[in-house]
């Protein structure tokens, strides 16, 4: 999720409001946005994420 990687908080907060956002989707790197934001320190969009239903709080890269 482009927004967390940026750290952009107030977007997050409304795009987590949305179903049809995919929270959980992947970048070519395999990278979500939650990996973004706990690998980056962002304490409340991680929290914000977290609180999706059906997010993926333990997303794994390459081999683990």
């Amino acid at each position: 999720m482009w927004a967390a990687r940026g750290g952009h908080a107030l977007i997050v907060s409304i795009l987590v409001k949305h179903s049809s956002v995919g929270i959980s989707r992947r970048n070519r790197a395999g990278r979500t946005g939650v990996s973004w934001a706990a690998g980056d320190g962002m304490e409340d969009i991680l929290k914000d994420l977290l609180k999706v239903r059906g997010v993926d709080a333990n997303p794994v890269l390459g081999s683990g």
